[in-house]
């Protein structure tokens, strides 16, 4: 991500899904380091998250389930109540074996190598009714 600059966008509708948390907690957690992830935030217009679990703060990256272990002890959230989205196989089967619930978007890879999620959408913006149902049957 560093030598790509500012070619490297994030997601459409990224403000949108973080509307739909409101005062709920959220993270990052990333391969990518602190300075350059927050960089990425903030020319998307987006704010920096309250947890940012980045690859220096991790022994092991994904697909161990460490950085999302870390994330929740972070956010003071079970692992279990907690949903991740996900566009990397790796990153799946990080939040899989750290029993969360993962959306993966197929932003990045094809379907088949995202099987391991429990739901999958192709955009972000087709993952937002997964994500307002999910936090409307477990947060209500």
């Amino acid at each position: 991500m560093a030598h790509e600059g500012d070619n490297f966008p994030v997601y459409p509708d990224a403000a949108a899904v973080l509307s739909l948390l409101k005062d709920r907690r959220w993270g990052v957690v990333t391969s990518g380091r602190t300075p350059t992830v927050l960089h990425r935030l903030r020319a998307g217009g987006l704010p920096d998250p309250p947890v940012l679990v980045d690859s220096s703060q991790v022994r092991r990256g994904k697909p161990d389930p460490e950085g999302y272990l870390r994330a929740a002890q972070l956010l003071n959230v079970p692992a279990p109540d907690c949903m991740v989205i996900e566009d990397a196989p790796a990153g799946v089967e990080a939040a899989r074996n750290a029993g969360m619930t993962v959306i993966a978007v197929r932003t990045t890879h094809p379907d088949d190598e995202l099987a391991g999620a429990h739901h999958r959408a192709d955009t972000l913006s087709d993952a937002i009714p997964l994500i307002t149902d999910w936090l409307d049957r477990t947060h209500p």
